[in-house]
């Protein structure tokens, strides 16, 4: 099982602003996570969800599933885009997981 999903910690995307507007508007009081967020392209009316995660909020999510985490590594995506990353502050996590 291969997956990237967005890091709520990196500093390139939206991951700290997220978590500072959930903050500051409460908004786990509406049955939001921190990571939740809509969104729409300009000139569309389409909303999309998605989320973006912890490292450990994802970790759990995984296993929790029944998978077995071979690598989980950050990689560049608006910057750096396609890199292999040692901070992990930055870019999505790329996973590679089996099932037992």
């Amino acid at each position: 099982f291969y997956v990237d999903v967005f890091n709520i910690e990196d500093q390139t995307e939206w991951g700290p602003q997220i978590k500072s507007l959930h903050k500051n508007y409460n908004l786990q009081e509406f049955g939001y996570e921190e990571g939740d967020v809509f969104y729409c392209k300009k000139r569309s009316k389409t909303h999309a969800f998605l989320h973006y995660f912890s490292k450990t909020e994802i970790e759990s999510l995984i296993t929790d599933i029944g998978f077995k985490i071979l690598k989980l590594v950050n990689v560049g995506y608006g910057q750096n885009a396609g890199e292999i990353l040692t901070d992990s502050k930055n870019g999505h996590f790329f996973i590679i997981a089996e099932k037992p």
